[in-house]
């Protein structure tokens, strides 16, 4: 179409020339038929010119010089006039397209800024001066004007995850842009949202000058999801480097408990061997005898710890557990094996006349992972003290306020012994945790017998902690805390048919 109509102009160009240069041949030859050129011819002819002769034939040499000359520059002027007209239809038609690029590339841009997924703001002077659409839903504004007239800081907390002032971080980076240094790091920081919640986002902030003028130009890019996933994966990992931590104590448990019956063994073999036949062999069976049910009890407690290991809810028999109770099956138990050894061994209880809802043979269980484990490591003319107490009681424990499964308290024992103590742990801590399972702890530690882990596995199910304290003196402390324990008054008196049934009546029923 465009070299269609340039032969076309071309050509009707052409003829409009050829028409007024032979235009003003014919006007000019009118004109000298008509002037004083005629006169002149009269005067030297002696005979009047036709027309035809004006037209036709030179009048004179000033005449045709004229005519031609004056054609000439004619035809000078209209390719001069055509040439520059072209030059200004193509500049023209260079602005245009130029034109119609920039409207082409703001309309894309306006696209990408309009329905681009992250909030997208243009500021000028550090105030909002335009936002894209997910700004408004992002920060929960349902008009521009709202949030166009909010300051850039506005969108922030005064203060940040690491505690560092969000004013501070944000007059640094005008600082920096002041100075004309526009190569600004990505910030992590957290913004405030439409549903008074803190979102963590990467702000990017890119300046630049327009009309003497500072504008920026703010990407927020929310990393929710991506924190989730960070954490869940920083997460797997502290699960699996527990896991291995909890691998080596589990090995270094094993060898511990199993080193003493196997140093057994292998003395009585020896003896058996050394021993003639006269000789009587009690003593060695005895050892053998000893070894085995060491051996057996160390199987059983394996199990149970493998049990709590694996197993992410303990499951509970709830009944009733008298306190009184509880100290008098643990003297029967404990006192003559502690006595045996001449180990002076005495248990206290505070509030005897309360009745505690929980696992019977799971406290028993806690109980004698503890107290064995005492009993082996205090020396004889030592002493052992057992102190059972209630603390944080929710409701006004009294006679006159009937109790019930509702109240609950905290289950709180001491129990103090004349041991040498862990050496290896320093301090009072829980009992066991991070800092105490590292590797350098010794095999013969006794922070690696089976019966205490097994203790604290059990008190850690029932959201409890086994705390550990060294004595300035001598020996060590292990407190067992219980938290939401329910509570109830013991029975005074067996109730008869027709008197009402107490709570724990009904609870043991």
């Amino acid at each position: 179409m465009k070299q269609t109509f340039d032969k076309k102009g071309t050509f009707v160009f052409g003829i409009s020339v050829a028409l007024a240069s032979i235009g003003f041949w014919v006007l000019y030859s009118i004109y000298d038929f008509l002037s004083l050129n005629q006169q002149i011819s009269f005067l030297f002819f002696n005979e009047p010119l036709q027309f035809s002769d004006a037209l036709l034939f030179n009048i004179s040499y000033f005449s045709f010089l004229t005519r031609v000359l004056v054609i000439a520059i004619f035809i000078l002027a209209a390719l001069t006039i055509r040439k520059t007209i072209s030059s200004l239809q193509e500049k023209n038609q260079e602005l245009v397209e130029i034109q119609e690029k920039i409207q082409h590339n703001e309309l894309l841009y306006r696209m990408l800024f309009d329905t681009n997924n992250d909030p997208i703001l243009m500021l000028k002077n550090w105030n909002i001066y335009k936002c894209n659409r997910k700004a408004l839903s992002f920060f929960g504004f349902k008009s521009k004007d709202n949030l166009l007239s909010e300051s850039f800081l506005n969108l922030f907390p005064e203060t940040q995850e690491d505690g560092t002032s969000t004013k501070s971080t944000i007059l640094k980076i005008q600082k920096q842009i002041h100075t004309q240094n526009f190569d600004i790091p990505p910030l992590s920081l957290v913004c405030k949202t439409g549903d008074d919640k803190h979102k963590p986002v990467i702000v990017t902030i890119s300046p630049f000058v327009l009309d003497k003028e500072l504008f920026c130009q703010v990407l927020l890019r929310d990393v929710s999801i991506q924190r989730i996933y960070e954490n869940e994966v920083l997460s797997s990992r502290t699960k699996a480097t527990t896991a291995s931590q909890e691998k080596n104590r589990l090995i270094s448990i094993i060898n511990h408990e199993l080193n003493p019956p196997l140093e057994l063994l292998s003395t009585s073999l020896q003896q058996l061997l050394t021993q003639s036949k006269e000789t009587s062999l009690q003593t060695p069976i005895h050892t053998l005898q000893k070894a085995q049910e060491s051996l057996q009890y160390l199987s059983k407690n394996m199990e149970v710890y493998r049990t709590v290991e694996t197993t992410t809810k303990v499951s509970c028999q709830k009944e009733p557990v008298q306190l009184h109770e509880l100290r008098e099956e643990l003297e029967k138990e404990y006192k003559p094996l502690f006595q045996k050894k001449d180990v002076q061994f005495s248990v206290r209880c505070d509030g005897e006349e309360y009745c505690l809802i929980l696992d019977r043979q799971k406290i028993y269980q806690i109980a004698a992972g503890i107290l064995r484990n005492v009993l082996h490591h205090t020396e004889p003319s030592g002493t052992v003290d057992v102190h059972i107490r209630l603390i944080d009681i929710l409701q006004y424990a009294s006679p006159s306020h009937t109790l019930s499964e509702e109240t609950q308290c905290t289950f709180l024992w001491d129990i103090t012994d004349s041991s040498k103590g862990i050496p290896e742990l320093l301090g009072a801590q829980p009992f066991p945790s991070v800092e105490n399972s590292s590797s350098d702890i010794p095999k013969t530690s006794r922070a690696n017998d089976l019966n205490l882990n097994i203790a604290a596995k059990l008190i850690a199910s029932y959201n409890g902690t086994l705390l550990f304290e060294n004595k300035s003196s001598k020996g060590c402390v292990f407190t067992i805390r219980i938290p939401n324990i329910p509570l109830l008054l013991c029975p005074t008196h067996k109730h008869s048919p027709d008197s009402p049934v107490s709570p724990v009546d009904s609870a043991i029923e």
